[in-house]
């Protein structure tokens, strides 16, 4: 069935879901636009629509199955903002690793691999969104889809060169036999996106290009194979790309990014990563990325994944995709909290968003506390000088003062500093755990707790609850 479309100013697709069905192909044409995305349908009556939004406006075509385009309908645009009071996740579809992440003109843009259409892996594309406090994000129309079904878009980054911002990204043939290849996009207004095609032929399994400057040079990161990693020089319309060195880094792969950070006493250090969340001491100097094998993990749990950080900042900004299963929502996903890096003594710091502020505090003390509440957005604090038991509704924690294991069901996270205190950041199903010294972070998914919270520890203990207040203007 076809149907053809005029999306007007403020107008865009309610697109229909059926939670399950037959796979059909969804063809959407526009001018100077095309896509193909893989979708279920059935000749039943739709579980749920969502909104569904094009980089473009004007008059659309849409081809498919007669059970599914016939249900399509036109709505007037919604703002789009996460079910999370201080995590980003889509109203609908599936979200895995952050890319493109900017900082322009006072906005964090965040682009994130995203299936537009369904909650499965699946059309991989770019979403996207925009924060001004990194807290409180508006999700804005998709920014870049495949072409057709035989390729998919999958990771890459982002930097300003003059009045344009570059996206570099792995362009991937997923039909046998499989291919990639590096591409860019072009944007000066962060509501078209130009492909511009590749900048790097089709080698191996090359992807995820990392682009960053230093030195007044530009350079791109990718991923090679295996757990090889290569360095490339590019220059600054992205014609011309040389290739400098390779390196290993078992186990590491996937989604490279490179951290300057200063230390307490003003002095650059640099910082390898990937997926996994293992930093390496690094250095950069002629045109040579050199690499310390021995590395320390980011975070403590298996959790968060394909951390990156934002370009157009002093500071470095890093945001990981949660790999969560959310089982009652119509999205599948969901991004940690954003963190700022810092140095201290030889150390990397996690630090949370100075817009993350919560009402006062209640404090209580004891061996047995248990406290009913209606928050679905909170921080708890609790002082540690033994092992206790935390129960968030069905959910529960043990911490361990000899070992340092905070264990939650199969998953354990080994906290080497020791704590005074812990801190516990609670988003619906999201739980963020940190030390005081913000040195390790550990992520969890739970049921979501909205009722009580109950806590027995071997001697009194000290606790603060403090429910989330929101933006204070500051990040």
């Amino acid at each position: 069935m076809r149907k053809t479309f005029n999306l007007e100013d403020n107008l865009v697709l309610a697109l229909p879901y059926f939670k399950e069905g037959l796979e059909s192909v969804l063809t959407i044409k526009g001018e100077n636009f095309q896509t193909e995305l893989k979708v279920f349908s059935q000749e039943t009556t739709p579980d749920n629509f969502f909104q569904f939004e094009l980089p473009i406006k004007d008059k659309i075509t849409i081809e498919g199955a007669e059970s599914f385009v016939a249900s399509i309908k036109i709505v007037k645009k919604a703002i789009l903002s996460s079910s999370y009071a201080f995590h980003f996740a889509p109203c609908f579809g599936w979200i895995n690793d952050p890319n493109g992440m900017i900082y322009h003109n006072g906005e964090f843009h965040l682009f994130f691999q995203y299936n537009p259409v369904g909650r499965e892996w699946n059309n991989m594309s770019w979403g996207h969104a925009v924060s001004k406090d990194l807290l409180n994000w508006e999700q804005k129309a998709t920014a870049l889809f495949p072409n057709n079904l035989e390729h998919t878009i999958f990771s890459g980054s982002a930097i300003k060169i003059a009045d344009k911002v570059y996206f570099p990204y792995t362009l991937a043939n997923i039909t046998p036999p499989q291919s990639y290849c590096q591409c860019f996009a072009t944007t000066s207004d962060f509501l078209s996106f130009k492909k511009q095609g590749q900048f790097l032929p089709p080698c191996g399994e090359e992807r995820d290009p990392r682009v960053f400057s230093y030195k007044e040079n530009l350079y791109v990161l990718l991923f090679e194979e295996k757990n090889m990693f290569a360095l490339y020089k590019i220059n600054k319309d992205f014609s011309k790309c040389t290739k400098c060195c390779t390196f290993s880094l078992p186990p590491l792969w996937e989604c490279p990014d490179l951290y300057q950070l200063k230390d307490e006493y003003g002095k650059e250090q640099l910082f390898f990563t990937a997926a996994d969340g293992i930093v390496h001491k690094a250095i950069l100097k002629d045109d040579i990325l050199s690499v310390e094998e021995e590395g320390s993990p980011l975070f403590l749990t298996k959790l968060a994944y394909a951390g990156q950080s934002f370009s157009g900042l002093k500071e470095t900004i890093v945001i990981f995709w949660l790999r969560t299963e959310n089982k009652t929502k119509l999205n599948h996903g969901v991004m940690s909290l954003p963190r700022t890096l810092t140095l201290k003594e030889n150390k990397i710091h996690l630090l949370p968003p100075k817009s993350l502020v919560f009402k006062e505090p209640k404090n209580y003390k004891g061996k047995e506390i248990e406290l009913k509440h209606s928050f679905t957005a909170y921080s708890l604090s609790i002082d540690i000088n033994s092992s206790f038991t935390l129960k968030l509704g069905n959910s529960a924690f043990y911490y361990d003062i000899v070992s340092g294991i905070l264990t939650n069901g199969e998953n354990k996270a080994t906290f080497n500093s020791h704590p005074h205190c812990i801190i516990f950041y609670i988003d619906n199903e999201i739980v963020e755990v940190q030390d005081s010294q913000f040195s390790s972070i550990a992520y969890f998914e739970i049921e979501s707790c909205t009722s009580s919270l109950l806590i027995n520890s071997e001697r009194e203990c000290s606790v603060s609850l403090a429910e989330y207040r929101g933006y204070n203007g500051n990040t």
